[in-house]
Order: C-alpha cells, then sequence, then structure tokens
C-alpha cells in the first residue's frame, strides 16, 4: 500500500529528526560544560540514526553500496551499544557509586571492541544479543534510582522501552503490529533527554551551592580577621 509506505517514510523522518535535534543539543551541551553523558550520549543517538535509517530499508532503496556491504547495520549497531555503555557509566556515574557493576560494564566494552576488531560478523549480532546485553542497563539504572538518584527513573524507563522494543524485533516479530523499535527509539529518546535535563539542573544546584558555600567561607573569613 503506497499510503501506508509514504505514512512509515513520514514516521522514519520525523523519528530520525527528533533524534538527531538531540544528538546536536547534547553535543552543544557537552561543549558548554564538558560533562561526558552528554557527549557519549549524543554519540549514541548518532549511530542510533544509522541503525534505524538501515532498519528501515531507506539505504538500500538509494544506494548500491550499502547491498555490498551487509555487515554495516551490525557495526553501526555495535558502536551504538559501545557508546551506550560509556553514557550509562557516565550518567549513573558507576566507578563511584556501583564499583563492582562498573567493572561489568568495562567487561562489555572490552568484549565489543574484540568484537568490531576481531570477528569478521559481530558475534552480538549473530545470536540477537542486543537485548540481552541492553537490559543489564536497566539492572544498573535500577540499583541508582534506589540509591536515590531521581534522573535513574527517567534513565529505566526509557530503556526498558528500548530493550522491550529490541526483544520483540529479535524473537517475536511476526506477532507485532507495528515497528516495536521505531516506537521504543523514540521513548528512549525522550526519556533519556528528560534524564539529563534533570542532571543540568543537578548540576547547576552542585554549583550554586559551592558559590554559596564559598561566599560563606569568605564572609566568615573575613569576620575572623576583623576580630583578631
Amino acid at each position: 500500500d503506497i499510503d501506508r509506505f509514504f505514512i512509515y517514510l513520514l514516521l522514519i523522518g520525523v523519528v530520525l529528526g527528533l533524534i538527531m535535534m538531540t544528538a546536536i543539543y547534547n553535543g552543544a551541551l557537552y561543549y558548554f560544560n564538558r560533562e561526558h553523558a552528554f557527549l557519549y550520549y549524543a554519540l549514541m543517538q548518532i549511530f542510533m540514526v544509522g541503525v534505524l535509517l538501515f532498519h528501515s530499508g531507506m539505504p538500500h532503496a538509494r544506494s548500491t553500496y550499502f547491498i555490498t556491504t551487509p555487515y554495516i547495520y551490525d557495526y553501526l549497531s555495535l558502536f551504538t551499544v559501545f557508546f551506550a555503555v560509556l553514557f550509562t557509566r557516565s550518567f549513573l556515574n558507576t566507578k563511584e557509586y556501583l564499583p563492582s557493576h562498573d567493572k561489568i560494564l568495562l567487561l562489555f566494552l572490552a568484549l565489543i571492541m574484540i568484537d568490531i576488531f576481531y570477528y569478521p560478523k559481530p558475534i552480538i549480532a549473530d545470536f540477537n544479543l542486543y537485548s540481552l546485553t541492553t537490559m543489564y542497563f536497566l539492572v544498573v539504572g535500577y540499583l541508582r534510582m534506589k540509591q536515590g538518584y531521581k534522573p535513574a527513573r527517567f534513565f529505566v524507563i526509557g530503556w526498558t522501552s528500548l530493550v522491550l522494543g529490541i526483544l520483540i524485533l529479535e524473537h517475536f516479530e511476526e506477532y507485532a503490529y507495528f515497528d516495536t523499535m521505531l516506537l521504543g527509539s523514540t521513548i528512549e529518546t525522550i526519556m533519556l533527554a528528560l534524564a539529563l535535563s534533570y542532571k543540568i539542573r543537578q548540576i547547576q544546584a552542585q554549583q550554586e551551592e559551592q558559590k554559596e558555600l564559598m561566599i560563606h567561607q569568605s564572609k566568615l573569613a573575613s569576620m575572623g580577621e576583623m576580630i583578631g
């Protein structure tokens, strides 16, 4: 059906535009505050755009280059997961608050790099392990949420939607009546953007507290000099 196809292309365009805008916005945020979580999120979303382009089938209709390079989709997916791991570590500050889980995330990074450089077809793609790998992000996010880290709530909601979308796509695609990955990616983009916005507010609040503390210490020092 031509009408349904054009509606689908329009939907793809809206979603990809949304993801690219969040990537550019968070790239700009990194430029101004040097918080690595924003950079990793921006890079993750840029590679996600490539994944969704292949997922939609659009590159196959435009260039024979993509047809003769069947593993591009797999490697785009690997780099997306790679930066997702970096984002998770930075955003949730697992090195400080969840050190044992941080070591597991570092192991994921090492395995992904081995998969990228030393295997002709990525193992994670060959065995449909993307959903299982990304599920661990939910565990880490939930643990940080229990520690009282409020931005983790948005993180968990966002990753849950994406993981469910990937899981259905990998194992139950024949039962789905809509594009679960597209829907999951959209919800994930919105929720993680909200999570990062919350993080910005926390950073600004911490900076204000530090300024007030410095002013207070300066006043105490001045009073001490006057008394002395």
